[in-house]
């Protein structure tokens, strides 16, 4: 009887042919061999749906990876399964993407004013899923600075949220004080994620200049806010404003992406092969 590993591994070496030829030729019998080393980790484990979390880490990798070893041919190759993206990496970037695409949304299709709520919570849980998976990059670097900028960032999106959540709950805890109390919360949202913008760009850890940008896109978005868009310079500050809010929404989907795609150090890595090799 032919092993049940056999036949996932038969599987797994056909989709090797998505990476380039000299790829293929140098790697391939090691990465057949760590595929099935996870395989039957993961059944000796026991655990459920051991098999699928494997292979649905390992088509990511292929999704994530392949491509790039073909836009790279003339650069050492040196990536491995067990150096993919983690499937909580992947998750936390889709949420940055998807929060910095609803905001942009505005400025393309007309949304109902009954749902923009649903397009602010998206927006908010967006920063704080990249708040935390960038802390995960940045804390060995710098771990005080950090938490210092990423916790008010994740408590002040959760403060903005619950303001615009509670309206369409039907309560008003805090009733001839709300406005203010929300425009608090709408400012605290744009200088945290200012700072974390800032932080990024100084730590370097990941997607520097993008975070310079959110920086600057998010100062620039308080000018926005209505107890500053009034008087003799609202026609200056509404536009400046758009931008900025703008360059915000592309920057948390640029964050996104490398969140999503950066691929995590490992010990076991395939020997590079040197440029010319």
């Amino acid at each position: 009887m032919i092993p049940r590993d056999s036949a996932h591994e038969r599987v797994y070496r056909g989709l090797l042919r998505l990476y380039p030829a000299a790829f293929r030729m140098r790697f391939s019998d090691e990465m057949v061999q760590l595929f099935g080393d996870l395989l039957r980790n993961a059944r000796t484990e026991g655990a459920p749906g051991g098999a699928a979390r494997t292979w649905l880490r390992t088509l990511g990798d292929l999704a994530v990876t392949a491509a790039s070893e073909h836009a790279r041919r003339d650069r050492p190759v040196a990536h491995s399964l067990a150096a993919a993206p983690s499937i909580a990496s992947r998750a936390l970037g889709l949420a940055g993407i998807l929060g910095g695409a609803v905001l942009l949304a505005a400025f393309l299709v007309e949304i109902d004013p009954d749902l923009n709520y649903l397009r602010l919570l998206l927006f908010n849980a967006g920063a704080i899923a990249i708040g935390l998976a960038v802390h995960r990059l940045q804390a060995p670097g710098s771990r005080r600075l950090s938490v210092a900028v990423v916790a008010p960032l994740i408590l002040a999106n959760a403060w903005y949220a619950v303001m615009v959540l509670l309206p369409t709950l039907g309560l008003a805890p805090f009733a001839g004080d709300g406005h203010f109390v929300g425009f608090l919360a709408g400012l605290a949202m744009w200088l945290t994620d200012s700072a974390f913008g800032f932080v990024i760009w100084r730590i370097g850890a990941i997607a520097r200049w993008v975070g310079l940008a959110l920086g600057i896109g998010s100062l620039l978005a308080i000018l926005g806010m209505d107890r500053f868009v009034q008087g003799d310079f609202a026609w200056f500050f509404s536009p400046v404003a758009l931008a900025g809010v703008g360059v915000n929404g592309l920057a948390w989907i640029l964050l996104g992406l490398a969140v999503a795609t950066r691929r995590r150090a490992s010990d076991a890595r395939p020997q590079e092969i040197p440029p010319g090799g």
